[in-house]
């Protein structure tokens, strides 16, 4: 976009601009041998001063003008039409979508009407899409009744209809498989300022893969981004895959056939769609970091809480601090470190905890047990705590480390649909992960954290490759270096998404 622009514009303020008028005058009468007076009351100074404060009234008109039309600097109404003149508007708070599982009095079946309404008990209304006939334990697709993102429920969560007409439907249903989701709040200018700029960056023409993302990303809050693979399934196919940018990115079902209905609706004859959300591979991830000790130790101060900080990479190889055994009534976690420098009463660890996306942080009461099954009690209420979670050193801002690695692993894209050399390149991922949203775990995701934190001296991943973990070998794997998703099995499938499942930070020794 061509905005009007003048190289290395001045705005001056009125008191500039008479400054600026009043030593030209000066200079003028000078080279002329003359000494005028400028000072303030001087008749010449009163005349420039009236006039120093007309410019500066046009001069300022024109910053602002200026700004309304920039994509960067626009605001308010400015903003609102200025990406109204590209076809991008700020998008409705969307209701959150999924299935709930229902049980039905002895072996038939009823017919649950549309707009049949439940609650959570936390007082999220929602009501089902369309007419369902179904039998004991059968599922209905359900949309929340208001919008924003406090709408999502969580798998397995209650639901309570609000009527009993239906006299063999239990009165209480469970939230089905991946929860009720995508709810979103509506667009804040920031995030209409992000669209703008990415249609200006990368014009939609013609159904080209633009077109199918910025489309889809128009359909829904709820959508972080559009993900296109053109031709993945052979001539005329275009594949879609939409993501959130909470939790594993996933969207429901209700969520992606509402885009894809948007997406065919807008490319006329090309209905050759497979729309989808992603599916999220998980991986744990182990950092080691070098920081300074505190001053009571000698160090500078500002890094870890202990002097002699647990755990660290002095452990056994493919040993990372697990926790291999939680007992909640004791309030004690049994974790697997061989390091010589051993876990001691008053250390600050923390725990990850995946679920909550949060790192718990504890003193250590009392230790027992010996090494390789140390079995240490906690200050804190640990309920959260599993088997295969793995234990932090405790460091000033360990909190902030683990937000800001998330952040940067929510800001991957998936990966590849296809390896067939026959349909690459046209078939790679559009955005290329090399221009936004780069699909693999790198140095990047590391430099986002130390950026922010400069007592940080170095960061890196855990070294020694380690197996997955054997009690859940099939659901992630242990992420020890740089790290890429896998292709998807065949074309049809979601794309894979790296997602970070444990994470721990150590002490690099």
């Amino acid at each position: 976009m061509a905005l009007p622009s003048i190289n290395d514009a001045f705005y001056p303020t009125p008191d500039e601009t008479l400054a600026i008028a009043l030593t030209n005058v000066r200079y003028a009468y000078d080279l002329n041998g003359v000494e005028v007076n400028v000072t303030d009351g001087s008749e010449l100074f009163e005349r420039f001063k009236v006039l120093a404060d007309l410019v500066s009234i046009a001069i300022n008109n024109n910053r602002i003008a200026l700004s309304d039309v920039s994509p960067l600097d626009a605001s308010g109404d400015a903003l609102t039409e200025l990406a109204g003149m590209y076809g991008v508007y700020a998008r409705p708070a969307s209701s959150a979508a999924g299935v709930v599982l229902c049980g039905v009095a002895g072996t038939g079946t009823v017919t649950v009407p549309v707009n049949f309404v439940g609650t959570s008990p936390t007082g999220i209304q929602v009501k089902t899409v369309s007419a369902f006939t179904i039998s004991d334990g059968g599922g209905v697709t359900v949309q929340a009744v208001s919008g924003g993102d406090n709408t999502d429920l969580e798998e397995d969560g209650i639901i309570t209809w609000d009527s009993a007409a239906i006299g063999s439907l239990d009165q209480v249903a469970t939230v089905g498989q991946g929860g009720i989701t995508g709810g979103a709040d509506a667009d804040t200018e920031d995030e209409v300022r992000r669209r703008l700029l990415q249609r200006l960056r990368d014009p939609s023409i013609g159904g080209n893969a633009a077109f199918v993302a910025s489309t889809a990303e128009g359909a829904s809050a709820a959508v972080e981004r559009g993900f296109v693979y053109m031709g993945a399934r052979g001539a005329s196919s275009y594949d879609l895959a939409i993501t959130r940018d909470t939790g594993d990115r996933v969207l429901s079902a209700a969520v992606v056939n509402t885009v894809a209905s948007i997406v065919v609706g807008e490319m006329p004859g090309s209905a050759n769609l497979n729309a989808t959300s992603v599916l999220a591979e998980l991986v744990d991830v182990v950092i080691d970091v070098t920081l300074p000790l505190p001053v009571n130790a000698g160090g500078a101060g500002g890094g870890w809480h202990d002097a002699a900080p647990w755990p660290s990479d002095a452990d056994a190889a493919d040993t990372y601090a697990e926790i291999t055994v939680v007992d909640t009534a004791a309030n004690t976690v049994t974790v697997n470190s061989t390091a010589l420098d051993i876990p001691l009463v008053g250390q600050r660890i923390g725990i990850w905890d995946y679920n909550e996306e949060e790192m718990h942080e504890f003193t250590i009461n009392t230790v027992a047990g010996p090494p390789g099954a140390y079995v240490i009690k906690l200050d804190g209420a640990m309920g959260f705590a599993e088997v295969g979670m793995f234990v932090s050193a405790g460091a000033i801002n360990l909190t902030q480390y683990a937000d800001e690695f998330l952040a940067a692993m929510k800001a991957l894209g998936p990966g590849e649909k296809t390896s067939n050399i026959d349909k690459l390149p046209r078939a790679l991922r559009y955005p290329g992960s090399d221009l936004e949203y780069p699909q693999d775990i790198t140095s990047i995701q590391l430099n986002s954290v130390m950026r922010e934190h400069p007592e940080i001296l170095n960061m890196e991943y855990a070294a020694d490759p380690g197996p997955a973990i054997a009690a859940e070998a099939a659901l992630h794997a242990l992420f020890t270096d740089i790290g890429s998703p896998t292709v998807a099995t065949i074309e049809t499938d979601p794309p894979n998404v790296l997602v970070v499942k444990h994470l721990s930070f150590r002490r690099k020794t």
